[in-house]
């Protein structure tokens, strides 16, 4: 929707269901309603990749899906108690929209 060609999503990771179906809607030419999920998706993406790195993605894989252990390789630091809130406050939402919008693909 913002004239990329391409995309990397680190989000895709966390909620993918939502990067497929914004392929869909584009696809479908349902501009409106793929550009509402874009934005939902940019802020998502962005709590989740830009505001702590990895360490911040790590933390909330860990707690939400129990991947990993939650802690970076050195010499990155684990978030603290706050900043991983921080990201779930973003995060759960995203993810409950993500698991809705894939239970309507069955």
């Amino acid at each position: 929707m913002v004239g990329a060609v391409g995309l990397i999503p680190g989000g895709g990771n966390v909620f993918p269901s939502l990067c497929v179906e914004l392929q869909r809607l584009y696809e479908k030419k349902e501009f409106s309603k793929a550009a509402s999920l874009q934005r939902q998706i940019v802020e998502a993406d962005d709590a989740a990749c830009r505001w702590y790195g990895i360490a911040g993605v790590k933390s909330f894989i860990h707690k939400k899906f129990g991947y990993g252990n939650g802690v970076c390789r050195n010499p990155l630091l684990k978030v603290s108690d706050q900043q991983a809130a921080h990201v779930e406050s973003v995060l759960d939402s995203i993810v409950i929209l993500d698991q809705q919008v894939k239970a309507t693909w069955k």
